[in-house]
């Protein structure tokens, strides 16, 4: 967890979006967490971040539980079902700034909000997605998720801070 702030460069922030049907979204979620809708559609996705080039990516968790593999080119328009406009799809991000990850104290978040002046990006064409979350059948069925489009920001100046993030309810 960032204790304070951190400013840096992000030299490459990807970012991968996917459609997905509202019901099985809010399954995997808990409360008071709802799925984000554009035109009734829920909205998950991928961001990666690189500090500091080539747009392959392969990461996995420790554990081997999760795996995404990525290949992507610039493209030269946005191929968004979700958003109308290269400016729509910005503009969600820069609203959705807030990130929240798993706290070391049970039922707790740890919460980061980037900030930055600049926000612009580019349309990228997906040759390549494998994703151990997004293509498993048993969390989202055949025709229930399916990717939609992707991001690259680059060269963007940041400020990371500490952000007072919601209480979970643990069942």
């Amino acid at each position: 967890m960032i204790t304070t702030t951190m400013e840096c460069t992000i030299e490459r922030r990807l970012l991968v979006n996917y459609r997905i049907q509202p019901e099985f979204v809010a399954a995997l979620l808990p409360r008071p967490f709802r799925p984000q809708l554009i035109s009734g559609l829920a909205v998950g996705g991928v961001c990666l971040i690189r500090l500091g080039g080539h747009l392959r990516i392969d990461v996995s968790s420790r554990d081997g539980r999760m795996q995404l593999t990525v290949a992507a080119a610039t493209a030269g328009v946005l191929g968004s079902e979700l958003f109308a406009t290269l400016g729509d799809a910005v503009g969600f991000f820069r609203r959705g700034a807030l990130g929240l990850s798993p706290s070391a104290r049970t039922g707790r978040l740890d919460a980061v909000c980037l900030h930055s002046a600049t926000w612009a990006a580019q349309p990228m064409i997906v040759e390549h997605i494998r994703s151990s979350l997004f293509d498993d059948t048993r969390l989202f069925p055949r025709g229930t998720c399916s990717l939609d489009s992707a991001l690259v920001m680059r060269n963007l100046p940041a400020r990371w801070a500490i952000h007072q993030a919601p209480t979970l309810v643990v069942p």
